[in-house]
């Protein structure tokens, strides 16, 4: 009996080691691409989309489930979103960050980004035509408390 409940105490300390050893080496959420067509259509709840088309009704649409701190990096390059960014979607979460702020610089993956851009909260959708000044300039994005 005691054999058996220390057999079964180390697998299951293997198993929570394994698990903690998994979510510390999980690197940046890397975005999705979600398709063509509407930002708010193609969002899932929980994430937040850009688009490259400037009113955010038609176009290329990537999201992400948490914070990505360099799109160059971790998204794609050319093909993907870095500084493709026309239209933005805060579709988070409740009882995650209620705010997303995307920055002008990525980070290569370590430390804060620099020059932030714009900043949406929950539930927010902004277009370029709204925010030029942001339009074309995001390269990284962090979930926050507030903007």
């Amino acid at each position: 009996m005691l054999t058996r409940r220390r057999t079964l105490l180390g697998a299951l300390t293997m198993s929570a080691a394994t698990a903690a050893a998994t979510l510390l080496s999980a690197g940046p959420a890397a975005a999705e691409y979600k398709g063509y067509g509407g930002i708010i259509e193609l969002c899932p709840r929980g994430d937040f989309c850009v688009s490259d088309d400037y009113n955010g009704y038609s176009g290329n649409v990537w999201g992400w489930y948490g914070s990505d701190r360099d799109w160059w990096l971790n998204d794609g390059g050319a093909s993907g979103p870095n500084n493709r960014d026309n239209s933005w979607y805060n579709h988070g979460n409740a009882d995650y960050y209620d705010h997303v702020i995307v920055y002008k610089y990525g980070n290569g993956g370590s430390g804060a980004p620099s020059t932030p851009t714009i900043c949406l909260p929950r539930d927010d959708f902004v277009n370029g035509l709204n925010e030029p000044g942001a339009a074309h300039q995001g390269s990284a994005h962090i979930w926050t408390h507030t903007c």
